[in-house]
């Protein structure tokens, strides 16, 4: 049996033999490898650096007109998978970081502005 393949796109899981995934049907993307899973050790600061900092660099290329989100999609979805191994420590995006404060404190009473994948950060 063959390598099971993971569309960053949508996070779906497809047979290696297809062409597209069967998730969102894309064929741009270049799909993770079951065969290459890697063990890393590092703080989940560093974690949350580096992710915040991709999560910044996808929504600016979407606002410069050079994506159309796939790459903002692709982020979140990562970033998911990873604190979904961890829901103990801080979320790991800054619009999740965000939407964490807003809970906390009730939605009417947070103003946000610019936000990188918040709801809010469109309207600039």
């Amino acid at each position: 049996m063959g390598a099971k393949l993971l569309c960053l796109n949508c996070g779906a899981w497809f047979d290696e033999n297809l062409s597209a995934c069967p998730g969102c049907g894309d064929q741009r993307g270049v799909p993770a490898s079951s065969e290459d899973v890697v063990a890393v050790s590092v703080t989940w600061h560093e974690l949350r650096v580096l992710v915040m900092w991709a999560e910044k660099f996808a929504d600016a290329a979407k606002k410069a007109g050079r994506d159309d989100g796939t790459m903002l999609r692709v982020v979140y979805g990562i970033a998911d998978r990873l604190y979904s191994q961890h829901l103990d420590k801080p979320h790991l995006t800054m619009a999740g970081e965000i939407a964490e404060v807003k809970a906390a404190f009730g939605e009417g009473n947070v103003e946000t502005h610019g936000i990188p994948g918040h709801p809010d950060a469109d309207a600039e």
